[in-house]
């Protein structure tokens, strides 16, 4: 399920305005890693896109693309909850695994942002375990 929250204006462009679906592009972003679909990823990213994670950092939307892809669909995220006004979002979420994968499900942050329509940079964020250890109390 993907929720998105995001503050709203009460006047609306001018209808010759063309205006930037930021949020579902962030939504099609994430749906296109849980459907291993390679080619709307292309189409999201920019050609110089930037990404950084605890894992490493790419600054070639082609390269990472080639190096992550055998995982891609292994995980992905659910209950998307988006905040900010275009060109800079955060993303929060839940990591969700695919059947048979063994990796503790975690809240995750995501900074994304776009020039333009596509995405130019993300930079993760790794959170707290959704299920608290034996013995941890939330309060």
């Amino acid at each position: 399920m993907f929720c998105i929250v995001a503050s709203a204006s009460c006047s609306g462009p001018p209808e010759s305005e063309v205006v930037m679906d930021y949020h579902g592009a962030i939504e099609r972003y994430y749906r296109a890693f849980r459907d291993r679909d390679r080619e709307s990823l292309r189409s999201l990213l920019t050609p110089n896109f930037r990404f950084v994670s605890s894992f490493g950092e790419y600054r070639d939307r082609e390269a990472m693309l080639d190096e992550i892809w055998p995982a891609v669909g292994q995980t992905w995220a659910k209950n998307l909850r988006v905040f900010g006004q275009g060109p800079e979002f955060v993303v929060l979420y839940e990591h969700e695994n695919a059947p048979g994968v063994e990796r503790p499900a975690m809240c995750m942050a995501e900074y994304v942002r776009f020039e333009g329509e596509r995405i130019a940079e993300i930079e993760v964020f790794f959170g707290r375990s959704v299920v608290p250890p034996a013995g941890f109390e939330r309060k």
